[in-house]
């Protein structure tokens, strides 16, 4: 009897033993199927935050974006002698006498500023009795830059004009912004310095 005990103790060891390595080896596969599944999910998050590219270009105004800010800077100097006028690529600021280089000078930069993100590009200037449009005139022209991410193209410098991109909004003081707190209205135009 006691040796039928001791073969049945034997056999309960041996078999505790090997239940502990089938628990142990089910337990290491569980846990390495659990990583398994936390990498791809891993993964996946990383195919899902991936930084996709970018595609930037300068890209013209068209005569819509001249024209909107001829009117927008001719209102506020509407009280002086400088002209503006817009063609298909390029806005003219122009004076005709010799005493008012520093309102043509504001006129022009007020032009330059009036569209915040563009890029202005003088493409002919003259200045002087001998210049044949006037005692000064000045043509820049302006470039946007744009982005492109997959198909969806939008601007820095307000979209442009708002022709160009109808459902995006206007940055303050560009084609199609808002009006201001003081009614929309352009600033006064800035007084020459007295000579």
């Amino acid at each position: 009897m006691i040796r039928q005990l001791k073969s049945l103790w034997a056999l309960r060891e041996g078999l505790a033993f090997q239940l502990g390595l089938w628990g142990l080896a089910i337990g290491i596969g569980l846990t390495l199927l659990s990583t398994l599944r936390e990498l791809d999910r891993a993964d996946a998050l990383k195919a899902e935050l991936a930084v996709p590219t970018i595609d930037t270009r300068n890209a013209p105004l068209h005569k819509e974006d001249y024209l909107a800010v001829r009117e927008r800077v001719g209102r506020a100097h509407s009280e002086t002698r400088v002209k503006f006028v817009a063609s298909d690529d390029a806005l003219t600021v122009k004076a005709d006498k010799l005493d008012d280089y520093a309102l043509w000078r504001m006129a022009l930069a007020d032009v330059m500023l009036s569209m915040p993100g563009a890029v202005w590009t003088v493409k002919s200037m003259c200045a002087g009795e001998k210049c044949t449009d006037g005692a000064y005139s000045a043509s820049v022209m302006a470039t946007v830059r744009t982005f492109a991410v997959g198909s969806s193209t939008t601007t820095t410098a307000a979209l442009a004009s708002p022709a160009a991109a109808p459902n995006q909004a206007a940055a303050p003081g560009a084609p199609g912004a808002p009006a201001a707190a003081n009614g929309g209205e352009p600033a006064a135009p800035r007084k020459a310095p007295a000579r």
